[in-house]
C-alpha cells in the first residue's frame, strides 16, 4: 500500500493554491483528493516518480461535480491530455504529466474568476463588519480597562485579550477583503 501525505490548508487565492500544488508535484507528491474542512481543507497526496503540472479552474455552477464523465472535464482532459483529479468548493483540479508538454492555465472565463473573488470578498466583508459590531456592542476594551482600574482581575485581562484578538480579526479580515476587491477591479479591466 502506498504511503499517503495529508496537509491541512485553506487557500483564498487560486494562483497561490495552484503554485503550492505544483511545488508539491515537483517534490514528488501528486494530489490524490481534497476533502472539505470547516477551518482547513485536507489535501491528500501520494508519492509519485512522475512529475506533474496542476491546474485549477473555478466554476460556481459545478459545486457538486464529482465524476469524470462531465462534458467540461471531458473537454479539458481531451484538449490538454490532462487527468481530472477532483472537484471541491467549486474548484476543479486537473493534472498533466510534465513530459507531455505545456499545460497552460485553463480558466474558462474572466467571469468565473470574478465570481470566485466576489465570493471571498463578501465573506471577508461580512466577517469584518461582524467583528466591528461585536467590538462596539460588547465593548471588550472599555470593560477591560475599567476592570483593570479597580485592580488586576482575571475578567479584566480576559476582556483586554478579547479586544486585542477582535482587533486583529478586524484588521486581518479588512485586509483580505480589500485584496479581493483589488483583484475584482483588475479582472474587470481585462
Amino acid at each position: 500500500m502506498s504511503e499517503k501525505h495529508e496537509y491541512r490548508k485553506r487557500f483564498y487565492d487560486l494562483e497561490k493554491e495552484e503554485s503550492w500544488l505544483n511545488q508539491m508535484c515537483a517534490g514528488g507528491l501528486v494530489l490524490k483528493k481534497i476533502e472539505w474542512g470547516v477551518l482547513a481543507d485536507k489535501y491528500v497526496f501520494e508519492p509519485c516518480a512522475k512529475k506533474y503540472v496542476c491546474r485549477i479552474d473555478y466554476n460556481p455552477e459545478m459545486e457538486v461535480l464529482d465524476e469524470i464523465t462531465s462534458p467540461y472535464t471531458m473537454f479539458v482532459t481531451g484538449t490538454y491530455e490532462a487527468e481530472f483529479v477532483c472537484c471541491a468548493n467549486g474548484k476543479i483540479y486537473f493534472r498533466k504529466a510534465a513530459e507531455k508538454g505545456d499545460f497552460p492555465p485553463i480558466y474558462t472565463s474572466p467571469d468565473s474568476r470574478i465570481s470566485a473573488e466576489k465570493k471571498w470578498f463578501l465573506k471577508y466583508l461580512i466577517l469584518t463588519l461582524t467583528c466591528i459590531f461585536t467590538e462596539i456592542y460588547f465593548g471588550y476594551g472599555y470593560y477591560g480597562v475599567m476592570m483593570l482600574r479597580k485592580g488586576i482581575t482575571i475578567a479584566g485581562i480576559c476582556f483586554l485579550l478579547a479586544a486585542i484578538f477582535n482587533m486583529y480579526l478586524i484588521v486581518h479580515c479588512a485586509v483580505r477583503a480589500f485584496n479581493h476587491y483589488k483583484k475584482i477591479k483588475e479582472l474587470k479591466k481585462l
